[in-house]
């Protein structure tokens, strides 16, 4: 900076010395020169700004994953989605976005392991050819956290991956308005949608995900709180229409530790926002709560089927997606199973142990204490980040438990964006940590 200001600063003295004395037209001679030089810093400053925001633009092209979501939020581009994680993927690693010279940490190593489970699940499954077929969204949610977690700039690349999956929620839930404007409600509203992450109304509770992180980069900062209220405001008045109660429930857990730090001031928010949503949601439909009901029933119905599942295939499962298959052999014998055929036991931890039997289970519990040891020992997180992320796991956990199946695309997201929160190599951080502490 100092060199260019004596190069600027000589510049425009130069030709005053040279025309110190002279004639008109040296004068005329100096004017020009003057004039010549601002022309030269006005160019060198628009060649700075165009090299600034290239180099901004060229690290923004290189966040595949952001580019992969983004495509999925219609059907026309949905098609051009893994063209969109290779191609920026590819492009990161040309221009050394990615830190590739590192070594895998405990999370990748159970990434690993997990996906290793899965294809061995997929070849000795019940249907090979279906389960890899469907391991798409796998294959693209591994691919997409280790972009994320080794870019050069991880922070930048997490919140702008953290944006575009609240804005895609947000598109999602404007199709979903559109076809209830247009007189179709509850499943029919979802089916006739152009949502393409929703198959069914419990479904839109995966946007109750992206919203901690959003209000955490909101901060204190009251106008993009607002702008951030609206869009969380017409996903809650959509959950009460399709009488979503397990999306109203995750909304709950997502927004009162948010919206208050203290204990306190938590438990009071939490209280007031389910007190608001019974209310709302018994104005809507008074049998509301007797649907639940049903809804339970029948779910422990499938749980006992993804049991016996599990106990047939014990070792690999069925394969990824093979539940279906296995589903109908047990129609029969129980008899109070949805007729439609429900292709996924409505629990994430049952629906792991019946496709990848107890390898997967064993593959998933390591996983999940790979991201605790992490999360325990990473120096890295403060206090908001912690809460972000607890928060997110406390949702995920609510909607694995009782809805979320890996047909879904929004559950390998959503998991992906948990995952990149946790820092690399907690190993090392924890011997930071003592290190500071025996100084000390």
């Amino acid at each position: 900076m100092y060199g260019r200001t004596v190069l600027v600063t000589f510049s425009l003295a130069l030709p005053l010395l040279i025309g110190i004395g002279g004639t008109p037209a040296r004068a005329q001679s100096v004017a020009a020169c003057f004039q010549q030089a601002r022309r030269n810093r006005v160019v060198w400053k628009f060649k700075h700004l165009l090299r600034v925001y290239s180099e901004k633009l060229s690290r923004l092209l290189g966040f595949a994953p952001v580019w992969f979501v983004a495509a999925t939020a219609t059907a026309a581009t949905a098609r051009f989605a893994l063209l969109m994680l290779v191609v920026p993927t590819a492009w990161a690693t040309w221009r050394g976005e990615l830190d590739l010279s590192g070594k895998l940490d405990a999370i990748e190593w159970c990434l690993l392991a997990f996906a290793l489970v899965w294809i061995a699940s997929a070849g000795f499954g019940i249907d090979p050819t279906l389960s890899f077929r469907l391991s798409i969204p796998m294959l693209a949610a591994l691919t997409s956290l280790f972009v994320l977690r080794r870019q050069r700039e991880p922070a930048a690349a997490l919140a702008t991956f953290d944006v575009v999956l609240f804005l895609l929620g947000f598109w999602q839930c404007l199709q979903v308005l559109r076809a209830l404007m247009d007189g179709y409600a509850g499943e029919a509203a979802v089916r006739h949608s152009a949502a393409t992450w929703l198959v069914e109304p419990n479904d839109i509770a995966w946007v109750a995900v992206t919203w901690p992180p959003l209000l955490a980069l909101c901060g204190d900062w009251r106008g993009r709180r607002v702008l951030a209220a609206l869009p969380i405001a017409l996903a809650l008045v959509l959950m009460t229409a399709l009488e979503s109660r397990l999306a109203l429930i995750a909304s709950l857990i997502a927004l009162a530790p948010m919206l208050a730090r203290a204990l306190p001031r938590m438990l009071a928010t939490g209280t007031a926002l389910a007190a608001a949503f019974a209310a709302l949601a018994w104005f809507v439909d008074p049998a509301i709560f007797a649907k639940g009901l049903a809804s339970i029933t029948s779910r422990l119905q499938l749980w006992h089927v993804a049991g016996q599942v599990f106990s047939d295939w014990p070792w690999l499962g069925t394969g990824p997606h093979g539940f279906d298959l296995a589903y109908q052999s047990y129609q029969r014998a129980t008899l109070a199973l949805d007729p439609r055929g429900t292709p996924w036991p409505h629990s994430l931890p049952l629906e792991i142990a019946a496709a990848c039997g107890v390898a997967g289970i064993l593959a998933t519990v390591g996983l999940i204490f790979a991201a605790f040891l992490h999360g325990r020992f990473a120096t890295a997180l403060d206090a908001q980040s912690r809460r972000v992320v607890l928060v997110q796991c406390a949702v995920f956990a609510v909607l694995g438990l009782f809805e979320a199946s890996f047909l879904r695309l929004w559950v390998w997201m959503l998991a992906t964006s948990i995952l990149c929160r946790l820092p690399r190599h907690a190993s090392e951080a924890r011997g930071v940590r003592d290190q500071e502490e025996n100084v000390n």
